[in-house]
């Protein structure tokens, strides 16, 4: 009881991390990767499962740019036929943004990204935004997706249609 009461007293923060998953997206996303594979069972559901988290929280930090930094991602990227988003090269340099990325990337040797990737988001949103709350709480996320992905990245597991199935019944 003490430790309730203890957590009860607590001091608040000003500011929440809250990361609200949209069910629906993430099973259309998973559906999306099953027409892929022709409907065969995935190579790994982890990966499946990574695979449709992280675009979604690249849109995720795509809006938090739009809105508090006034950078709509969409004006300086273009889509591939196979359907990849890269940046525009030409439009990153107009606008200045190639050089806070050049910045971002310096101990990497500048940026060199040519797809979008959650990482260039994070550090436009780390420049552009002026609420240390919201660059905090996204970097924060960042690295749970990057964790997540990796994990799942190096973690070999084999899933059989019985054993999902029986995830299921549960």
């Amino acid at each position: 009881m003490d430790k309730v009461e203890e957590w009860q007293s607590r001091p608040l923060k000003k500011f929440y991390t809250f990361l609200f998953v949209d069910y629906k997206a993430l099973y259309l996303r998973i559906t999306e990767l099953y027409k892929k594979w022709n409907y065969r069972p995935a190579p790994n559901w982890a990966m499946v499962l990574m695979r449709a988290f992280t675009p979604l929280f690249v849109r995720f930090t795509e809006l938090i740019l739009f809105k508090k930094g006034n950078i709509n991602v969409d004006d300086l990227t273009y889509t591939t036929r196979n359907g990849r988003v890269c940046w525009n090269e030409i439009k990153l340099r107009e606008t200045g943004i190639k050089a806070v990325m050049d910045d971002w990337y310096a101990n990497k040797g500048g940026f060199l990204g040519k797809n979008v990737s959650s990482d260039h988001i994070v550090a436009l949103i780390s420049a552009y935004v002026k609420d240390e709350g919201i660059i905090n709480t996204v970097k924060n996320l960042r690295d749970v997706e990057t964790h997540i992905r990796n994990k799942a990245a190096h973690t070999m597991i084999a899933i059989s249609d019985e054993m999902f199935i029986d995830e299921q019944i549960r």
